[in-house]
């Protein structure tokens, strides 16, 4: 009967053996696989924050040219504005002969005006189109980063290794604990006779 127990004992220590190795085995063939998925995700998360951190610093940049160039027109206008009254008041006290001669020029001083604040604008629109292109662009980058950080795939595979990593020490402990225990089952007895 003893020795019926040493073999089964001797049968499921050689099992669990084997089941170990095998979690062992199947562990240290997913790591690589893990570690390029994790390696890929910190460059994911680094590429983004280096372009939140590009349109930032574009946006400031951007945000400080049109604040400059909202003051140029501003006082571009004031002066202009500054020279219709001065103008105006010096033509009602000119007399009829230089109003014929001045009259054409400033108007053409205005239309001159009107067309650079004209380009002005348009310059404006095009840097607001570009922006809004680099915003829409940064707003996939972002979708991109957050569809790769909330795939299920890899929060599952991240379970899967923690829990087969758990499964190995449980195991090694069971096996120690196994091995310790039956440590004085293993003395051979002398053969028996008829």
């Amino acid at each position: 009967m003893k020795r019926v127990i040493d073999a089964l004992t001797v049968t499921v220590l050689a099992g669990l053996t084997v089941l170990i190795w095998g979690a062992v085995w199947a562990g240290w063939h997913a790591r690589p696989t893990v570690t390029s998925t994790l390696r890929d995700l910190r460059v994911t998360v680094l590429e983004a924050g280096l372009t939140l951190k590009n349109l930032r610093e574009a946006s400031e940049a951007w945000k400080d040219a049109s604040k400059q160039q909202a003051l140029a027109t501003s006082r571009a206008m004031s002066n202009v504005d500054a020279a219709v009254v001065r103008f105006t008041s010096f033509i009602s006290r000119t007399d009829e002969s230089v109003n014929s001669t001045l009259l054409p020029t400033f108007s053409v001083t205005l239309e001159r005006q009107s067309a650079a604040l004209l380009e002005s604008q348009r310059a404006l629109q095009e840097n607001l189109k570009a922006l809004l292109q680099a915003t829409q662009q940064l707003q996939k980058t972002v979708a991109e980063a957050g569809d790769v950080v909330s795939d299920p795939h890899l929060k599952e595979a991240l379970a899967n290794l923690s829990k087969a990593s758990q499964n190995a020490a449980d195991a090694t402990d069971h096996l120690a604990k196994t091995t310790e225990a039956t440590e004085g089952f293993y003395e051979i007895a002398p053969p028996r006779c008829c």
